[in-house]
């Protein structure tokens, strides 16, 4: 069956939504992460770039059957899934591109397979970066805050890798764009060379 990576779909397999096809950033898929010196309890998480002209319409359907089903009809004041790119600083240079973002977590590690389908593991956690392009499988889910607050969240079920891309977000830029052709160049051991420290 053919896919349109333009659009979301339906998992025959477990009713997950899986997304269009979209960029990575900050995975955190075989290791949990929380920021640093705060007091969250690590999670497995990811943070989805969508394509401008991706479709997301089911996720948004989702997300709203999830707050629905929740707070009934009159879901007010219900925190949404969906943050406008422009309005996070780090991205907004990104944000023509891609306008929307979603943060996706999980107390369990998600599965990560690659192009073909096979699985993907630790050995190979160098493939997973932020600005590699991804189908992500999403499961919505309303939530109370004890301390006042409700909304709704996507679970993070499982990444499939696909083609790679420019890092974001912090990723290693390959030493190949980093660095240019070199000749001719030998080490200075001249008593003339300047102090390390200067």
């Amino acid at each position: 069956m053919a896919i349109n990576p333009l659009v979301c779909r339906i998992s025959q397999k477990t009713g997950n939504i899986i997304t269009p096809r979209i960029r990575m950033v900050y995975p955190a898929l075989f290791k949990p992460w929380a920021p640093r010196g705060s007091d969250q309890e690590p999670k497995f998480q990811l943070t989805i770039l969508v394509p401008k002209a991706a479709d997301i319409a089911l996720l948004k359907k989702g997300a709203q059957d999830a707050a629905f089903a929740e707070f009934g009809k009159d879901a007010k004041g219900v925190k949404t899934p969906f943050i406008k790119t422009e309005e996070q600083e780090r991205f907004a240079d990104y944000a023509d591109e891609y306008p929307t973002m979603i943060r996706a977590r999980s107390n369990e590690r998600p599965g990560v397979a690659d192009r073909e389908g096979k699985d993907v593991f630790e050995d190979r956690a160098d493939e997973v970066y932020g600005g590699r392009w991804a189908f992500v499988s999403l499961r919505p889910y309303a939530w109370k805050h004890p301390t006042g607050g409700k909304g709704v969240s996507f679970g993070l079920q499982n990444v499939q890798l696909l083609e790679d891309d420019e890092p974001i977000g912090g990723g290693r830029v390959a030493a190949s764009s980093e660095f240019e052709p070199v000749e001719g160049i030998g080490g200075d051991d001249s008593e003339d060379a300047a102090s390390l420290f200067v």
